[in-house]
């Protein structure tokens, strides 16, 4: 047994380690952190030629000198364990405890595989080995797995591993088991570390692995994986280019998706920084919040003895961001150290610790929610990591490992220059590890970026202050150099370059003091503050003459190469073609800003030249004119190619963007000051005009309505952006779209208005072209319906506004009539009784509805037909009135036409029958309404006698004694009834 356990070690030691494999256990599952089991037992093997399952079993319990090296799993495989004996599933936690068996002596013939094949093979067989326990011999199973006939044999003295007794042959109770024969050393490593290593439930992919396409992921699924976690993020910065596709691809061929980041935190802040990144990359590529977001806790700056702390920092702002699924990855001994599983807890934490010993029959660290057990994956081409977060990302490319970082190509480790794919240029020493700093190599200095280990080229200067230059080749370069058109020199030692006055071989030579190049002709010594000749030739400097000619100017010299100042007085001189300022007192030449007779210059501080144009001092930007003299204000530059008015504040400094100059807002182009006029777009979307002339004359930006051109504008009152739409202008209306519109008619927000000639909406009645009479309120919106206009109602189309005139029928039904001209003038709609052409109507009081009938006019009866009747005797509900020429119902005595005497009461109405008006009895006709007059017989049989002319005077009814025609009577004193005559 330990002769197989050899060999399969030191074959797996062989291998190239290309994919890292995971394990997941009691309970966790990707997607919500609740764990089924995940981990499966490999294929198991045993020699079925005479043994059935049943008795393989059998002969492993009774065997117990039989080693168990079969890895078991903690409960049953969702994948392998459906049609499983509990036998098969059974945990085991002592080597001596057989759940499963493999014989040290089998016999078989297989022909030489590579590894990959042979896998694939034992793959094949473990999916189909139901059917091989039943019908398939180890003949034929051999053959399906070795792809070659072979002939099992009993012969004990044919192999020193195959023996045929049944207390010895190998068994095995799994979830499925298959015949596997091999003839070699190799074959029996390559089949038993098949057979019996602990599955891979979850791959981890990163940029390295951007190329996987849906098949890889799909073959990938075939052997088992179930899980992909995409690498998301790092730090606050990084983003997987490849991630989006990963996650799709994995989708696609049916895999379940996890993340994870990075973790690079060290303090309060980066924490929720990093996790607000994660959590934004994560939400653009459309993941929910039961995603499983893991972070991976293994990096150097992250061992800190507060990371648990900041950790959980970082799990509540993902939380906060809908993002509550989270796990840990990081080393066991990681965890030891800093407790990050504490955040989360055991079942949420994922550990690694690899290698595993495949031969044993306990797990490791099964108190996890996983346990990366390995590092590799046999038969892949070694650009995914099954682990799913270790930092050896690929045996292709960058790889850091104890602290050094080294580069392989096909596994192997790289020295020497390299050109990494990033650009980058560094160096790997003899044992691989990049290089930083400086560095001699071959007997030339290199320096190389202390972070990135990036190899330096061109001027650099180096942490101990020295500038230096590095070739293209990045090699240190001495002596005098020319670089780009301009000379320097480097020291001959130490490479440093030269600043200021320089002695070389004797010579005196000057660099600039900032940028190293070396000047010639007059030259300001910053040191000395004189002014020195350096020959204009050979750059040294001239001593031993008194006068030299620099272009058309002859310069007085002193024998040490200096300006003769002999007779200088403070002031500015001309020296040369340059001005400069002599300081007599101190007997310099003064550099910088320097304040004469009330005006301010500036002297260079490199050459003590005065300034003359444009000059950045300080990182702002000055004018000075031909004289030297600062500028200030509005300024005119002329360019090659432009030319730009530009603004110097009161200190001379050139202005940029927005500004406020004599409450007047400005603006100016924020690199070159060119300051903006007419029409110009803001960097913030505003659309706006600066109303300013070449001088800064004018308004500056425009604000309010304004005239640009033939056209008016309107302009934001506060940020002068230009505006659209209906705009209130001293209390008129105008609507810009975006010039103002004018003679148009337009509905605005469901509202119609009239712009006259003057862009202003019209207000009150208005003829439109069309003829349509329309009336607008003082917002200048058009009436619709009805509308109380000053005390008047009128009513306005409900669609086109136009005007109602005359007799007129609401939507509502009511008949009305609007007395109203084209110009308004009326009364609007009539109420009450109201003349109309020759004839009188009646409208109601409150609605102006035309009326009928009987109607109370100023304590007058009127009837209406809806013309007012005249002349006319007319019953009405009972009753009789009697209308006159005016209209009105008659009231009091009246004389028909047929020549009845009628009397009608307060309200019109005709008297009938007895009636005591003004204390008087009367009778008049029940049909006709007559007067009773003289003697007269009641419906009642009472004789009496009206005493009534016809006009109604007289005593009416008489009573008591009576002379009639000079007869005398008695009539009853209360009824009138005739008692007696005398």
């Amino acid at each position: 047994m330990n002769n197989e356990r050899q060999k399969v070690q030191a074959y797996q030691n062989e291998q190239q380690k290309t994919l890292k494999k995971w394990t997941l256990f009691s309970g966790i599952t990707l997607t919500a952190l609740s764990f089924g089991l995940i981990l499966h037992s490999g294929t198991a093997q045993a020699d079925a030629t005479t043994t059935s399952s049943s008795s393989l079993s059998q002969a492993a319990a009774n065997d117990a000198n039989v080693e168990s090296v079969v890895l078991t799993s903690t409960s049953a495989s969702t994948d392998n364990a459906s049609g499983a004996s509990s036998s098969q599933v059974t945990s085991s936690s002592s080597e001596n405890d057989a759940s499963a068996a493999i014989g040290t002596n089998a016999s078989s013939s297989v022909s030489n595989t590579p590894q990959t094949s042979a896998t694939s093979n034992i793959v094949s067989s473990t999916q189909d080995s139901t059917t091989a326990q039943q019908t398939t011999s180890s003949q034929d199973l051999s053959k399906s797995s070795s792809e070659s006939t072979t002939t099992a044999t009993t012969d004990e003295n044919q192999n020193d591993n195959v023996v045929t007794d049944n207390s010895e042959s190998s068994a095995v109770a799994a979830s499925s088991t298959a015949v596997i024969v091999a003839n070699t050393d190799q074959e029996i490593a390559l089949q038993a570390l098949a057979a019996y290593s602990t599955s891979a439930d979850a791959i981890d992919v990163s940029s390295y692995q951007g190329a996987m396409s849906v098949g890889t992921y799909s073959w990938l699924k075939s052997l088992g994986v179930k899980y992909v976690i995409v690498k998301l993020t790092q730090g606050t910065t990084y983003t997987n280019p490849y991630a989006q596709t990963q996650i799709n691809n994995a989708k696609e061929a049916g895999l379940t998706v996890a993340t994870y980041d990075y973790a690079v935190f060290t303090d309060s802040a980066s924490a929720i920084a990093e996790a607000d990144h994660y959590a934004n990359v994560a939400s653009s590529y459309g993941l929910d919040g039961s995603t499983l977001m893991i972070a991976d806790m293994e990096d150097n700056v992250t061992k800190r003895s507060n990371i648990a702390a900041l950790l959980n920092e970082f799990w509540n702002e993902l939380s906060r961001r809908g993002y509550t699924n989270h796990g840990v990855y990081a080393s066991y001994s990681y965890d030891q150290t800093y407790n990050v599983s504490s955040t989360v807890g055991h079942s949420k934490t994922w550990i690694a610790a690899y290698y595993y010993d495949y031969w044993k029959n306990t797990m490791l660290n099964s108190d996890y929610g996983a346990w990366q057990y390995t590092d590799s994956f046999n038969g892949y081409d070694g650009s995914i990591d099954m682990g799913m977060f270790s930092t050896y990302m690929s045996l292709n490319g960058e790889k850091q490992e104890n602290g050094y970082w080294y580069l392989y190509k096909n596994g192997v480790r790289q020295t020497g220059f390299q050109s990494l794919s990033d650009g980058r240029t560094v160096y790997y020493n003899s044992q691989g590890q990049m290089q930083y700093g400086e560095q001699n190599i071959n007997g030339y200095w290199y320096y190389f970026d202390k972070t990135s280990g990036t190899m330096a080229i061109g001027f650099t200067k180096l942490p101990d202050g020295r500038i230096v230059y590095y070739n293209t080749q990045g090699q240190m370069q001495y002596g005098s150099q020319t670089i780009n058109n301009n000379k320097y020199y480097f020291n001959t030692v130490s490479g440093a370059m030269a600043l200021g006055e320089t002695t070389i071989n004797g010579r005196n030579y000057y660099y600039n003091i900032n940028t190293g190049v070396q000047e010639k002709g007059l030259v300001y010594n910053q040191n000395t503050k004189k002014l020195q000749y350096y020959d204009s030739a050979t750059g040294a400097l001239k001593t031993g003459v008194s006068s030299i000619a620099d272009g058309s100017d002859i310069v007085q010299l002193n024998s040490d190469g200096s300006v003769n100042t002999e007779g200088y007085t403070t002031g500015i001189y001309k020296i040369g073609s340059s001005s400069y300022y002599y300081d007599a007192t101190k007997g310099e030449f003064l550099t910088g800003w320097q304040a004469i007779s009330g005006k301010k210059y500036y002297f260079d501080t490199d050459t003590a030249q005065m300034i003359i144009g444009e000059k950045q001092i300080n990182n702002y930007w000055y004018d000075f004119d031909a004289n030297g003299v600062m500028q200030t204000g509005f300024t005119k530059l002329l360019d090659k190619t432009d030319e730009r008015i530009v603004y110097y504040n009161s200190q001379g400094q050139m202005q940029y963007g927005e500004q406020l100059i004599n409450n007047k807002w400005y603006y100016f182009d924020t690199t070159s000051g060119k300051m903006a006029q007419g029409w110009y777009k803001l960097p913030d979307g505003r659309l706006v005009y600066y109303d300013v002339d070449n001088s800064g004359n004018g308004q500056g930006m425009l604000h309010g309505m304004q005239q640009v051109g033939n056209d008016y504008y309107y302009f934001n009152s506060d940020n002068g952006m230009e505006e659209t739409g209906l705009k209130n202008v001293n209390g008129k209306y105008y609507y810009f779209g975006p010039t103002m519109i004018k003679n148009t008619e337009k509905e605005i927000n469901g509202s119609w208005y009239y712009f006259g000639s003057d862009g202003a909406a019209k207000t009150g009645w208005y003829t439109l072209s069309d003829g349509r009479i329309v009336n607008y309120n003082s917002q200048g919106q058009m009436y619709h319906g009805e509308a109380k206009i000053n005390g008047k109602w009128y009513y306005f189309d409900s669609v086109s506004g136009k005007l109602a005139q005359g007799w007129y029928k609401l939507p509502d039904g009511r008949l009305v009539y609007y007395d109203v001209d084209n110009s308004g003038n009326g009364q609007g709609m009539l109420h009450g009784m109201q003349q109309v052409g020759n004839d009188y109507y009646y409208f109601n009081s409150d609605n102006g509805m035309e009326e009928t009938g009987l109607k109370n006019v100023n304590g007058k009866y009127y009837y209406f037909g809806p013309t007012m009747i005249k002349n006319t005797e007319k019953e009405i509900n009972g009753s009789w009135y009697y209308f006159g020429s005016d209209g009105a119902a008659k009231t009091g005595w009246y004389t028909l036409s047929d020549g009845r005497i009628v009397n009608y009461n307060s309200q019109g109405q005709m008297y009938h029958g007895e009636a005591k008006i003004n204390g008087k009895w009367y009778y008049f006709d029940s049909v006709s309404g007559k007067l009773a007059q003289g003697w007269y017989k009641l419906p009642d049989g009472r004789l009496v006698y009206y005493d009534v002319d016809n006009s109604g005077n007289g005593q009416g009814m008489l009573h008591g004694m009576q002379t009639i025609n000079g007869k005398t009577y008695y009539f009853d004193e209360n009824t009138g009834a005739l008692i007696k005559s005398i």
